[in-house]
């Protein structure tokens, strides 16, 4: 992360070490879906919690058990063979999509 974040500040002039995701979630104005794996040990399960309060739009929460970080599609195919498992996440995704269709 410091190598990325020195690169990043010399060709940018930014430092990622500024960056909020809460801030630019209260400024946002899109219908929003958090995907989330259950499992993700390096984005704390707690962040989403607080980027999803922020959102003040139209939003939904996809939390993907035993999915870690990056792998809530994997999980999402896994799932493609478990019955029952996969038609939950394809809802909650094709309901999303087509409410969030519809404002535009």
């Amino acid at each position: 992360m410091n190598a990325a974040n020195t690169v990043t500040k010399l060709r940018t002039g930014y430092d990622l070490n500024e960056a909020s995701a809460v801030k630019q979630m209260l400024k946002s104005k899109t219908p929003m879906l958090f995907i989330h794996g259950e499992d993700d040990s390096f984005v704390p399960y707690s962040m989403l919690d607080d980027v999803y309060n922020a959102a003040n739009v139209d939003k939904e929460k996809l939390i993907i058990p035993g999915a870690g970080h990056g792998e809530s599609e994997l999980w999402i195919n896994i799932w493609s063979n478990v019955e029952g498992k996969k038609e939950t996440a394809d809802i909650n995704i094709d309901s999303f999509f087509s409410f969030s269709s519809s404002l535009f």
